[in-house]
This record gives structure tokens, sequence and C-alpha cells, in this order.
């Protein structure tokens, strides 16, 4: 048999040292088990997480009316070292920059077929710490790439401009919660599919976590 000891109070933030601490208790008798960080802290405050896309200097790319093979508007490429860390894609929005857009529209995605080299930068993209911590990220932001075979591509959100949209629109951000996962030097390659409207261009976004991991 054991004897619990505990208290009731209000949770509070408590020096880590080597002395006890008396568990926190409920009213009913009950340990109190809350979730207080909210969802996702964690990855933030360890400084595995990081945002970024095209910025204000970017001049987006117009959407094509066909749907893609091995050409890519634009790609998130992992730029760690083999055995490197992971990108959790949780994540990912479109913007429109400029121009008018034809009604409606899918925002694609695929994963590279293998590795390959690193791309070139594009201008007027950047990432960031989500906590602005110490930890940097190798990602790359390119733009209208080739890829040398064909991926598999699958929508991941629809357009919810109209055809008189102006700019700074946003195609809804779609959370992938961590369900594609870019290897190290691999690239998340991003499309947009939708009608040809009067020069709409476009910009990406996304949010990812970097995490060491070995992948089956």
């Amino acid at each position: 048999m054991f004897a619990w000891e505990g208290e009731i109070r209000k949770f509070c933030k408590q020096a880590l040292g080597s002395g006890n601490k008396i568990l926190r208790m409920t009213g009913y008798e009950g340990l109190a088990v809350t979730q207080v960080e909210p969802p996702s802290y964690e990855m933030s405050r360890a400084g595995h997480r990081f945002f970024g896309g095209f910025q204000n200097t970017s001049t987006g790319r117009a959407p094509t009316a066909t749907w893609p093979t091995t050409a890519a508007q634009w790609m998130l490429y992992n730029g760690e070292a083999q055995g490197g860390a992971a990108y959790a894609i949780e994540m990912l929005a479109l913007s429109l920059i400029s121009g008018t857009p034809a009604a409606g529209g899918q925002l694609l995605v695929a994963l590279t077929p293998a590795i390959i080299a690193a791309p070139t930068a594009a201008t007027g993209y950047t990432s960031v710490s989500a906590s602005r911590g110490r930890n940097t990220t190798k990602a790359i932001w390119a733009e209208n790439q080739t890829l040398t075979a064909s991926p598999t591509w699958i929508p991941v959100t629809a357009s919810n401009l109209p055809a008189t949209a102006t700019p700074n629109g946003i195609l809804m951000p779609f959370d992938l919660a961590g369900k594609i996962v870019v290897p190290p030097q691999f690239g998340l390659a991003i499309h947009y599919f939708s009608g040809a409207g009067t020069t709409p261009l476009y910009g990406p976004s996304a949010m990812w976590s970097e995490i060491e991991t070995e992948l089956e």
C-alpha cells in the first residue's frame, strides 16, 4: 500500500532542485493533471520550430492551368546533411501578391522522389525561428524548379479567393500537423493549380518543426 501526500493549490512555476516536491491535488482527492502550456509550445520554446516564405521583396509566381509533372513553382528544401534533422511540415499557405485571380484553385505539394542538389535560393524569401532562439535553419526557398523525375502530387487545400479578389488575399492556411516529413537533402515541391486570371502572382509560406529522427 502506498500513501501519497499532496496539496490542493493553484498551479505555479517551481524551481527544479533536489528537494522533495509536494504533488498538486484536486478537491476530489485526485492528482491534478492539466496541460498548462499551449499545444505545440514546447517545440517553439526548444528552438525546433521555424516559419518563413515570401516577403515584400518577392515578385511571386503565376498559377498554371494544367496539373504539374516535373515543374514546381516553389520548393522548400531541407539543407541538412544526411543524418540531420527532418522537417515535419505543420502549415502551408499561399498569398495573392498582385493581379486578379481566377475563381478557384488547388494548392498542390509533392516530395522530391530522391535526394537533390541544393537549389539556388530565391530572392525575397526568408525563414526564422518561431521563438527567435539561438537555433538557425538550413532551409532554402527556391522558385521555378524542374525535378529530375515526376513526383506524386497531392492537393492540400483549395482556394477561397473569388475572381474579384484584390492583393493581400490568402489561400486558407492548411494545417498539415506534421503529416508530411521532408528528409535531409529532399525538397517539398509546391504548386498552384488554377486558371490564368488577370496576371495574378502568388507567394507561399510555411511552418515546420526540425526533428532529428530515424526515418524508416
